[in-house]
């Protein structure tokens, strides 16, 4: 034990001695009974010394008015700027105290919509990845809220999985507070299923780890959506689940956001959804949208030009106000070209969180009454449609599996600019004449080309992690 904190010691007295000389990121305590407002001033110094606010993690517990501590990434001069500070008692740098085993698990001959996910980036093709393999060492459980109107939680793809259902104040209103019995009826619930399992399912879905809760309302009015969203922001609080959990948002309006501003009331409504949502953005909760799949319309207003750019809802709202812990989803096949359907931001707009993920011709699992194991082949982001469109699209709750593996392993923790990330070391793959198409960040190391994996008589050599059966 002894020998264990000198060399945790030794480490600190390194790292703290070089300081001035790299960027890292530092654990910072305040002097004990720091005043509210001298907290508040200190936290803004340390924000203006990180690069900004969004690049630092405030630990603070319930009913305190005072942060325990801050994690923040400094650059030297903004090390310099705090290590004298009087207000600070401790800051040292956020080394690792405990051993981190890089696991990875495989999922042998999986979809191949998967298996993109964990193509590493380079020039060879995804004929070279028939595999989806994944981080699998486990550092915290993560929820994933599927705001939706029912499963089959019986199929096949979720034998063994664990499954919450939370309903809204409507849905218990109209007698919709039931798992499935009033679903086989209804054209969404296919839909539904669908897409959870692109998130979810063991065989077809990206996370394969999380915990699911499905949100459930009776339908897709105003009604329901002006509450599904305050309804996941309530549960997650009283559950303590903030900064562990992701929303995946597979419908939306296909009526453009422009029209609906026309009229008062629709703005009205609007504006409180974007507060629920703003609600979420503050529990530090991933909210994952389709970006629509109205590309091939025209807009029925001048200029008339075909609807490229996003402009459904809630996509179109979530980029209107910048929120910090949003994406939207556009969809590419499996070679990452940008299906024609699909919505996306302008290319020349770096600020907006749109991100791409395979969408075309993709399999889910699909409720039948005689069987549990159905599946359909389908494309798209969402269902873009409230009306009629009942045709699954899976693009968008496929990014938000991915990402709840990434933070049940800890690539992603709570304090990170996940944006930043997808930008920097998860960046992805491109193809001339294609999209950035999102990674799990698995590197070739650990996923390998089958040409590698195969003897010069065609034998399988070696396999990089444990097959899931």
């Amino acid at each position: 034990m002894l020998l264990l904190w000198l060399t945790i010691y030794t480490c600190v007295a390194l790292l703290t001695s070089t300081a001035s000389a790299l960027s890292s990121e530092f654990i910072i305590y305040p002097v004990d009974r720091i005043s509210e407002n001298a907290s508040k001033n200190l936290e803004i110094l340390i924000s203006k010394a990180a690069g900004g606010p969004r690049q630092v993690y405030t630990s603070k517990r319930s009913g305190r008015k005072v942060p325990e501590y801050w994690v923040a990434s400094l650059p030297g001069a903004g090390y310099d700027l705090l290590r004298k500070n009087r207000l600070i008692d401790i800051i040292t740098p956020n080394i690792e105290l405990f051993e981190v085993f890089e696991d990875y698990a495989t999922q042998e001959r999986s979809p191949m919509e998967l298996s993109v996910l964990s193509q590493p980036p380079g020039p060879e093709l995804i004929i070279d990845y028939p595999n989806y393999v994944y981080p699998s060492n486990l550092q915290r459980e993560i929820f994933i809220y599927h705001a939706e109107r029912g499963i089959d939680p019986y199929h096949n793809d979720f034998r063994g999985r664990h499954i919450e259902f939370v309903y809204t104040g409507r849905a218990r209103f109209t007698g919709d507070d039931d798992e499935t019995e009033s679903f086989w009826s209804k054209r969404s619930f296919g839909h539904s299923t669908c897409t959870a399992s692109k998130a979810f399912g063991n065989e077809y879905g990206s996370a394969k780890y999380a915990r699911l809760v499905v949100v459930k309302m009776p339908d897709l009015s105003a009604g329901s959506i002006g509450e599904v969203f305050s309804t996941i922001a309530d549960h997650i609080r009283d559950n303590g689940r903030q900064g562990r959990s992701i929303v995946t948002v597979s419908w939306g309006c296909d009526i453009p956001a422009p029209i609906l501003r026309l009229d008062i009331i629709h703005r009205k409504i609007i504006r409180k959804i974007q507060a629920q949502l703003e609600e979420l953005s503050n529990q530090r909760t991933w909210m994952v949208f389709a970006a629509g799949n109205s590309a091939e319309k025209r807009l029925p207003y001048p200029p008339f030009t075909r609807r490229s750019v996003i402009d459904t809802q809630p996509a179109y709202y979530v980029h209107e106000r910048a929120l910090p812990w949003a994406l939207t989803v556009s969809m590419c096949d499996n070679n990452g070209k940008r299906y024609r359907m699909s919505q996306a931001r302008p290319s020349t707009d770096i600020h907006q969180q749109n991100i791409y993920a395979p969408g075309v011709r993709v399999t889910c699992a699909w409720p039948d009454p005689d069987s549990n194991t159905k599946t359909v082949i389908n494309s798209g982001t969402s269902l873009c449609r409230i009306q009629a469109d009942t045709m699954p699209k899976t693009a968008a709750p496929l990014a938000a599996g991915m990402i709840a593996n990434l933070m049940a392993t800890n690539r992603i923790a709570p304090h990170h600019d996940f944006w930043k990330i997808l930008q920097t070391e998860l960046k992805g793959w491109k193809r001339p004449g294609g999209e950035q198409v999102i990674w799990n960040g698995v590197d070739k190391a650990h996923n390998p080309p089958i040409s590698e994996l195969l003897d010069k008589n065609g034998r399988n050599r070696t396999t990089n992690a444990t097959a899931i059966a």
